[in-house]
């Protein structure tokens, strides 16, 4: 009886798998896991992102109550854009151990990357709950309110940081931009000078310092700040292409341009600077290049590809390619089907083609949606060469009553 006590004594003080103590080859079965975590790290900084996973995989199915392996792949997944894993497994980490405050803060930057900014918002205040010091969180937050265009409870959090640490030049130029977003240029203004003052070399603020003058209409006063900007950073592809904007907006297309193909010359990847040097290859004439440029725009598909599908459309259309322009009207049609514009497009093509029942059809929906000037003229054209006369009179009147310049010339000329 003695002999079966111990027995059942020994079993009870024997560690079980809940608790996560397997002692197989002499390590906690956390011991493991954390070898594994590191082992996966070590894979991350590496960009070995499914080698990562597998680490971390591994690490949870000896530990699965280890929060941080969920959290580390997590961090993995997001860097593959595997959003829907990522965000489970920062949910479940969140659940294993609710008080750990930079699991917050990493669930926040993913719900950024999904525009979750509420989300965020909500993840940061609970993380500054758990650890009231770490600042650095306001300038997570102050850009989850700008990106909610909440500009003033983003220049609030910025003056958390400047009130913490005088010399943040970072934080001095990023409240400098809300200021413009607002208007406040005296304060923009005031805070790019402080930032010099802290650092009089700094290549950004003088970039900054070029979209306020940008703002105020001073094109050569920009173009000479993002010159000094360059000057101290070569490499600056952000000041190329503002200073492009600015030869731009001052009427020089010739440098515009140049500084346009600099700024990718750095960095090809910046679907701004290809869609601004498209709309300026188109507007020289260049549909080629433009073309080309609308391509890669559409290529990177960055927030600029829907524009910049429907100005391809546009640009096939002027240099003679229809079935091109009349298949990208399509496109944006299904992409938009509640915008009028695309309706315009595509009935302007129809007519180039001779399909004027077609054209009209696509007037009227772009009438229905939104009348305006325009569409009436158009289909009034339409009509009119479809032989419907009356019909097509009608439209160039109610054109010339909203306003259009050229519809008289043509009501006159077919019409009386």
């Amino acid at each position: 009886m003695k002999y079966l006590l111990f027995v059942l004594m020994m079993w009870s003080v024997l560690p079980t798998h809940t608790q996560a103590q397997s002692y197989m080859g002499g390590q906690s079965a956390r011991t493991r896991a954390m070898n594994l975590v590191a082992d996966g790290d070590n894979r991350l900084k590496l960009a070995d992102l499914r080698g990562a996973i597998f680490s971390y995989t591994n690490a949870i199915q000896i530990d699965p109550s280890y929060a941080d392996a969920y959290m580390k792949r997590a961090i993995a997944y997001t860097r593959m854009r595997q959003d829907t894993e990522a965000m489970a497994d920062y949910n479940y980490a969140i659940q294993l151990n609710p008080h750990l405050h930079y699991l917050y803060d990493e669930r926040a930057k993913l719900k950024m990357l999904l525009f979750d900014y509420v989300g965020a918002i909500t993840d940061i205040d609970r993380s500054l709950q758990l650890n009231p010091q770490n600042l650095s969180l306001a300038d997570q937050k102050a850009e989850a309110k700008a990106a909610m265009e909440d500009y003033q409870g983003a220049i609030q959090e910025y003056t958390t940081l400047i009130t913490a640490n005088s010399d943040d030049t970072i934080s001095l130029l990023n409240r400098a931009l809300l200021y413009l977003q607002t208007n406040e240029l005296n304060a923009a203004f005031a805070d790019i000078e402080r930032a010099l003052a802290v650092n009089p070399q700094m290549a950004m603020a003088y970039n900054v310092k070029g979209i306020a003058l940008l703002k105020q209409t001073e094109y050569q006063k920009a173009i000479a700040a993002f010159t000094t900007a360059l000057i101290l950073e070569p490499d600056m592809s952000i000041a190329y292409f503002n200073r492009g904007t600015a030869y731009k907006l001052d009427g020089n297309t010739t440098l515009a341009e140049l500084d346009f193909t600099k700024s990718l010359a750095v960095n090809n990847n910046l679907p701004h600077a290809y869609f601004n040097r498209a709309v300026l290859r188109k507007s020289l004439g260049d549909y080629e290049g433009a073309i080309e440029d609308y391509n890669k725009v559409l290529e990177l598909n960055a927030g600029f590809a829907d524009d910049a599908l429907f100005n391809r459309g546009i640009t096939k259309k002027m240099q003679g390619d229809y079935n091109g322009a009349l298949a990208d009207a399509n496109a944006w049609i299904a992409q938009n089907p509640d915008n009028p514009e695309g309706y315009k497009i595509r009935g302007n093509v129809q007519l180039l083609f001779g399909s004027y029942k077609k054209a009209v059809e696509d007037y009227n929906y772009a009438i229905r949606l939104a009348p305006d000037a325009q569409s009436y003229y158009n289909r009034g054209i339409a009509k009119i060469m479809s032989y419907r006369l009356q019909e097509g009179c009608e439209d160039l009147q109610r054109s010339i009553d909203l306003g259009a310049k050229d519809a008289t010339e043509k009501h006159t000329f077919f019409c009386r």
